[in-house]
């Protein structure tokens, strides 16, 4: 078996979705991360706090990220799916490192000190979220909650970090700042893990039922072949 076969998943049924609410809901968030982005005294504002960016803004990019693909045709995201499905590991790897580096406290430091890593930040994590939201599409469950069990576990240890440290992990953050951070932290973190597990069990049972329709079909061709 090949590791494309090994770590991607075949689409199984599943209900129709109207492609009109998914692409509004991707405008929304899109235009909303242009005004944060041509608007320097808002983008400021939720940069300066380290608890706003890394519950708010970085999670608002990668959401974007993870939306931008509902913008193409349904003919278009299904090329786009066919094209990615042998990369569904690559995908989870950039996803899971592009975000988690955002995490680290001197990652949030340079990005203050600096224009170009800060713009580095947001092109990751909005990568981030694009190979997240492509590979939920074309990856097997099973690795899909290895790595999300990876960015929970992740989440919170840096929350617990940031809460329990008795100085400042950041230079460009108060001490109280990086704790209400790292409370959210946890808290998204646990948010995340009761997600992949809900979603885990609905891809499951969806593989199983699509199993289970192959295998009537295959022996009622098989009756039918005996009848005559």
């Amino acid at each position: 078996m090949s590791a494309a076969r090994l770590f991607t998943r075949r689409p199984a049924a599943s209900r129709p979705t109207d492609p009109t609410v998914g692409r509004l809901a991707a405008l929304a968030v899109l235009a909303m991360l242009a005004v944060v982005a041509l608007v320097p005294p808002l983008r400021e504002w939720l940069e300066v706090s380290m608890a706003r960016q890394m519950l708010v803004l970085l999670p608002w990019v990668f959401a974007a990220g993870c939306l931008s693909q509902r913008l193409l045709s349904l003919r278009g995201r299904g090329r786009l799916a066919r094209a990615s499905r042998p990369y569904a590991l690559t995908l989870l790897v950039v996803a899971t490192v592009a975000y988690g580096a955002w995490m680290l406290p001197i990652a949030l430091d340079l990005s203050r000190l600096s224009p170009w890593i800060n713009v580095a930040k947001y092109i990751t994590v909005l990568l981030a979220g694009l190979s997240t939201g492509v590979a939920l599409r074309v990856s097997a469950w099973p690795i899909v909650l290895f790595f999300g069990g990876n960015v929970v576990w992740m989440g919170l240890t840096f929350g617990m970090l940031f809460v329990d440290a008795e100085s400042r992990l950041c230079a460009s953050y108060l001490i109280d700042d990086q704790r209400m951070a790292g409370v959210g932290l946890m808290v998204y973190a646990m948010a995340l893990g009761v997600w992949l597990l809900v979603w885990a069990a609905r891809r499951a049972d969806r593989a199983d039922s699509a199993k289970e329709s192959a295998a009537t079909a295959v022996n009622a061709g098989e009756m039918g072949s005996q009848e005559q």
